[in-house]
């Protein structure tokens, strides 16, 4: 399941970032209004944290759709995007991470712009969301079957693919600015996430959080390890790059 039907690619040129930048106008501006698409009259989703990103983009490899997106900003911590808005306790970021100074966190990264479009999106839950919701983490009786069932595959791949790049490129920590509703999908996926300091407003109540890379994700397989399994090993995406234009499908300006 896990890239049965989907591909993960690291957006590393401009065509591969333009279809990330229209998939987040499709889901944010158009289908849940999460932004004002007056603000992006070329139809492309971007912010001043873009230029120091890196996008991902998810496409079914039945259809060659571009359905998904996600991008990790990556810099120093007080250059991210979560230092704008929240107050990160200090003590506690190191009792958490075991850090000893502020410059452990001069590689960092923090996960935002994750989207799914409409179609993935099936239940009812995730339709004013851009993204798609777990299966229930609160209910001990669910059986491996349904866990397979229900799984967010695309939300697992792109978090995989992002982990796998991090890796590679000496990022060690994530930075989170969530509502408690995402960070419960995020702990129900086996992420240790830990919150860092008090709430503050953005578009309602949201905490900081981090996650350590990669330990954080060894919760994920020992809390599911039948789901663990059919997760490949190795580096989870590919470079967009690597395509030639009659290798992919364009994304029409929706």
């Amino acid at each position: 399941m896990f890239d049965q039907y989907f591909e993960v690619f690291l957006a590393d040129s401009p065509q591969g970032k333009a279809i990330h930048y229209r998939l987040r106008y499709q889901v944010y501006c158009l289908e849940t209004a999460y932004e004002d698409p007056t603000h992006y009259p070329n139809k492309n989703e971007t912010d001043e944290h873009d230029a120091r990103s890196v996008h991902f983009i998810v496409r079914a490899r039945s259809t060659g759709e571009w359905i998904a997106a996600m991008r990790l900003v990556v810099g120093d911590l007080k250059d991210l995007p979560i230092s704008e808005f929240a107050q990160i306790d200090q003590n506690r970021l190191f009792d958490i991470t075991q850090a000893r100074s502020l410059h452990d966190f001069d590689l960092s990264g923090e996960i935002s712009r994750m989207c799914v479009v409409s179609q993935f999106r099936r239940r009812p839950l995730e339709r004013s969301t851009p993204y798609q919701i777990p299966w229930n983490t609160d209910d001990k009786h669910e059986d491996n079957q349904n866990e397979r069932r229900k799984a967010p595959w695309l939300m697992l791949a792109l978090l995989y693919a992002a982990r796998d790049y991090s890796v590679q490129n000496g990022i060690h920590h994530w930075f989170f600015l969530a509502a408690n509703s995402l960070a419960r999908i995020f702990t129900g996926l086996g992420m240790q996430l830990e919150r860092t300091g008090p709430g503050c407003e953005h578009r309602g109540t949201r905490y900081p959080h981090v996650i350590t890379i990669p330990q954080g994700y060894d919760h994920f397989e020992v809390k599911y390890p039948n789901l663990a399994a059919v997760i490949p090993g190795g580096v989870r995406y590919r470079l967009f790059s690597e395509l030639t234009s009659e290798q992919y499908k364009d994304i029409a300006a929706p």
